[in-house]
């Protein structure tokens, strides 16, 4: 590619998806492996592996624990996805991620309707109201088996991930996990108040306000509901 361009134009900025995953990444480590003045002969092509192959190097990932904070915590969509595509892998192979993931709410939500098409939350096609949302934590709230793990996976108002720099003060902390497209922006979690811990989820679509300024509101909606719950005793 060449050509000219001036140096005070503005940056474009254009995202595709990737066709073909498994030819990107050994296309990507061969590129790595020419850049550290390792020699590659012949293309990268996808096939199966010889019965004749040795194994060079393994290299082990974080245990799932690690990678579920991560997806949480800094809301990487690509985790997500994986995540979720690993798991339905495991438990059928044969059967594919929608039909896992409707087998996986019905287990979870008898008696409500949702929908999830994938793992990260960007398809438009997932259907899920906050009811169902504030039914999950509650749920996972009062498992003790599995509360101590999912709450340290939400980010922490003040502290750390995604909402790190939202509700700073400590009577107003919340862990919550924040959600976002086009025109949809989603706060949900606990807040700790006076009277317990309370599930909530605030969803907000359709509006013509700045993101930022949807995001105070939803601050505000959070710090409300402390001061409530504060004020029962």
């Amino acid at each position: 590619v060449s050509g000219y361009i001036k140096k005070d134009n503005p940056a474009i900025t254009k995202k595709i998806n990737i066709s073909n995953p498994t030819l990107h990444t050994g296309k990507t480590f061969a590129y790595f492996l020419k850049n550290n003045g390792i020699k590659l002969s012949g293309k990268v092509i996808v096939d199966k592996v010889p019965k004749s192959a040795k194994v060079l190097y393994r290299y082990y990932s974080d245990d799932l624990f690690h990678i579920l904070k991560d997806a949480m915590k800094y809301s990487d969509n690509f985790y997500s996805e994986m995540i979720i595509r690993t798991i339905a892998a495991e438990i059928d192979s044969g059967k594919s991620v929608v039909k896992f993931l409707d087998t996986f709410s019905d287990s979870i939500l008898h008696d409500y309707k949702l929908r999830m098409v994938d793992g990260s939350g960007l398809s438009r096609y997932n259907l899920i109201s906050p009811t169902e949302i504030v039914t999950i934590l509650n749920k996972a709230y009062q498992d003790i088996s599995i509360r101590p793990e999912f709450m340290s996976l939400l980010p922490i108002s003040g502290f750390d991930g995604t909402i790190s720099r939202r509700l700073k003060d400590r009577k107003y902390r919340i862990r919550a996990k924040t959600g976002a497209m086009t025109g949809i922006c989603s706060l949900s979690g606990y807040a700790f108040t006076d009277d317990g811990v309370k599930s909530f989820s605030i969803m907000m679509e359709d509006y013509l306000l700045p993101t930022w300024q949807i995001r105070l509101w939803q601050d505000n909606i959070c710090r409300i509901i402390i001061d409530n719950y504060s004020r029962v005793r």
